[in-house]
């Protein structure tokens, strides 16, 4: 592999544009590419266009980040994105992993979503970070820009590795519930971590409802409104009717007890809700809505203006 020739630029191999000082930390079989060097930018180019022939939709570049001592590397997720260009297939470009938010503005203009942690897995704590992660990326999510949270840790898990034993999702049912009710409020992408042939009718109920699935895919301005001792409330806005869909998480140990002021979305008169987990209509509210919500559980509201 070290002595390949590297398409388009003549006498050049691919040891000529390693960049030695960019091992990979999990796998040191790996080199970054020195976009100093001759051939460097026809290397990734060589590689999208026989991406292109294979009929590639989607790309992940993944260790573009990491830590202090593995910093940033930009000059390369620059390179595949100009890859990409050159090659003339629409590619959804993907970059990895735990990016960080001073970075935004070059990452969004070079992908289409970034990994705003390390690995995730079905543990409480990194899920409930997740929620400070997800806020701080707040600006730069938009359509065709969207901060990826990583992949749902729901149903059979870790059946070839790489994180302990295979197992059912460690996440209580609740916590299933705010694990996908997060993504879905604040649009992560949603790609399934778990053996899809062995969901359990829970499991597939969470990644079939259309309704919550409708508020990752359509919803816009998604953002925390409040976070208050365990108590937190995301909103986002419905582009094609005067709603806004409102999701309460309970961080906390105990049963809690979430209000929201209508006025906060802008509505002063009748309200009304539909539970969109329990894809049914609640009695109309006026002022204030509350609704109690289980420890480390989730609830997803759509809450529309009565004319």
């Amino acid at each position: 592999w070290a002595q390949s020739p590297i398409k388009g630029v003549g006498g050049i191999t691919a040891d000529k544009i390693a960049d030695t000082t960019s091992v990979c930390p999990w796998l040191n079989q790996m080199w970054g590419v020195d976009m100093k060097k001759p051939g460097a930018q026809a290397y990734y180019n060589s590689l999208c266009e026989l991406y292109a022939e294979w009929g590639v939709d989607y790309v992940k570049m993944d260790d573009i980040d990491l830590n202090e001592k593995y910093p940033y590397r930009g000059d390369e997720a620059e390179a595949f994105r100009k890859a990409i260009d050159h090659a003339g297939r629409p590619v959804v470009f993907s970059l990895s992993l735990n990016m960080k938010p001073e970075n935004k503005d070059h990452v969004k203009s070079i992908s289409n979503l970034w990994r705003i942690s390390k690995d995730f897995w079905d543990e409480w704590e990194p899920l409930s970070h997740q929620f400070e992660l997800l806020e701080k990326w707040t600006p730069a999510r938009e359509p065709g820009n969207w901060p990826d949270a990583d992949m749902l840790q729901l149903g059979w898990i870790s059946r070839r590795g790489p994180e302990g034993h295979e197992r059912e999702s460690r996440f209580t049912q609740d916590e299933q519930f705010t694990h996908f009710t997060l993504w879905s409020i604040a649009q992560s992408p949603l790609m399934m971590g778990g053996d899809m042939p062995d969901n359990s009718l829970f499991v597939e109920n969470l990644l079939t409802n259309e309704e919550v699935i409708y508020v990752n895919q359509k919803a816009r301005n998604a953002r925390q409104l409040l976070r208050d001792n365990g108590k937190v409330i995301w909103v986002s806005e419905d582009p094609a009717s005067a709603a806004r869909f409102v999701a309460f998480f309970n961080l906390g140990d105990q049963p809690a007890n979430i209000l929201l002021e209508l006025s906060a979305l802008g509505f002063r008169g009748k309200c009304s809700i539909r539970d969109l987990w329990q894809k049914k209509d609640l009695d109309p509210v006026k002022g204030t809505f509350n609704k109690t919500i289980n420890p480390h559980g989730a609830g997803i509201f759509r809450i529309s203006p009565v004319k």
